[in-house]
């Protein structure tokens, strides 16, 4: 079999490591890595402990609000808002949307999956 060489003829014969395999597509409820991170022009609210997460893919944006209330001690969850940058673009995302849409969407797979929150501007609400 071609896939199997070896390295001299009296030692045994090793597998050749497999090819790397392709960026793999997140199925929906499977558990997905990312980071909440503090927009970088939000001034008026503080960085969370641990901005490194898991969670299921069906974890709503509108539960990050939630957790970023409680976890912030900010009254007004809704007044967060959860953005993403696509192809050099920030996109707000809806609270409806998943973390599993977030990744079928907007998620290149090149890099960690980075969400940045802030208050919805004062003009917004």
């Amino acid at each position: 079999d071609a896939s199997w060489k070896r390295a001299r003829p009296d030692t045994p014969a090793v597998p050749e490591p497999p090819a790397k395999a392709p960026a793999r597509h997140v199925d929906a409820g499977e558990p997905v890595a990312f980071v909440l991170r503090r927009h970088p022009n939000e001034s008026a609210i503080g960085d969370l402990k641990r901005e490194f997460l898991r969670s299921s893919s069906s974890l709503l944006v509108r539960h990050l609000k939630l957790y970023l209330g409680k976890k912030l001690e900010h009254k007004h969850s809704e007044a967060f808002e959860i953005i993403v940058r696509s192809r050099n673009k920030a996109v707000v995302l809806d609270e409806s949307f998943s973390l599993f849409d977030i990744c079928q969407h907007f998620w290149q797979r090149t890099s960690e999956l980075v969400l940045h929150f802030r208050l919805t501007p004062p003009s917004n609400r």
